[in-house]
């Protein structure tokens, strides 16, 4: 036999250790961040409930009829959302709903699914005829299934998606459960959504982390679209925590409905021009029967 057949080649040796030296480095530095963001963070990773279960936050100073649905990451807990609550009920959103789910049971479209029902159900109670989406990390894809596959795009204001990993991640091949599997870069799932850009009628938002070391700016930024934001001094972690963030969102969320808004208004002096111009054409032709009337009448008495 050929020796020389038994020693592999230089290009397979690098590509059998590129992986997982590059995995290694990727971990390494998000245990790093993670450690160094949690040592001033507000509070720790937890893990989740019962799936299923959302939480609301009512009744502010002033109203915003627009509902507001927050889809968290992968174990993050709810209390991550806090700083952001707070920015949104000072600013008048009241309708807001925390979506829950467990990683480790549901796929990405599962948690697109529960997403699609709990915003049609928010539009149902609120009377509202739209929702405004915020997804962070793995929660900003389930987001985009949502409005890409599953059709919610037609009650969509505004979709913002926060850190996260739009080509998907490299320490998902670290994770467990079915969502973080798809979350793995050039999974089916990633690459058979399409590309977020400018022709799409939501009004996308995409925001990334200076420094996460966890989902890179320019994967979190992806996609042809102009709208996307970079928060300064903070990671894939403390974003959250970032007013900064809190204020970009809310603008964002706000110039949305101003949007809407003016949309509306158009649309029903559109209605009322074409009803008063109905109107007058019935007048005119009313004007018109009257006076063909009273022609024949004076015509047949000879006057």
């Amino acid at each position: 036999m050929n020796s020389a057949l038994l020693i592999p080649s230089m290009s397979s040796v690098r590509a059998a250790v590129a992986f997982p030296l590059k995995l290694a480095a990727t971990t390494l530095a998000a245990i790093a961040e993670t450690a160094i963001e949690n040592s001033s963070a507000r509070c720790p990773l937890a893990s989740h409930g019962p799936a299923t279960q959302p939480c609301q936050v009512r009744r502010p100073n002033k109203a915003d009829d627009t509902p507001v649905l927050l889809v968290p990451g992968y174990l993050s807990p709810h209390a991550a959302w806090d700083p952001l609550l707070r920015k949104l009920r000072l600013d008048g959103f009241h309708d807001i709903t925390c979506l829950h789910y467990n990683p480790f049971k549901m796929g990405i479209p599962d948690i697109a699914s529960l997403l699609v029902s709990e915003a049609r159900n928010a539009m149902q109670r609120s009377g509202s005829s739209g929702v405004h989406l915020i997804g962070y990390s793995l929660g900003g894809l389930a987001v985009r299934y949502a409005v890409q596959r599953l059709g919610l795009d037609d009650a969509v204001l505004s979709a913002v998606t926060v850190a996260t990993p739009h080509h998907g991640s490299l320490l998902a091949h670290l994770g467990v459960g079915p969502a973080v599997r798809q979350l793995r870069s050039n999974s089916p799932l990633l690459s058979a959504l399409p590309d977020i850009d400018a022709s799409q009628k939501v009004q996308w938002f995409l925001i990334g982390a200076q420094s996460d070391a966890v989902v890179p700016l320019s994967n979190a930024t992806a996609g042809q679209y102009a709208d996307s934001s970079c928060i300064p001094g903070c990671g894939h972690l403390r974003i959250m925590d970032s007013p900064e963030l809190a204020d970009a969102v809310v603008s964002h969320l706000k110039s949305s409905t101003r949007k809407q808004t003016r949309a509306q208004g158009a649309h029903l002096r559109a209605s009322s021009e074409k009803m008063a111009c109905r109107r007058g054409l019935l007048s005119s032709w009313a004007d018109c029967s009257e006076g063909s009337t009273m022609l024949g009448e004076r015509l047949s008495s000879g006057t």
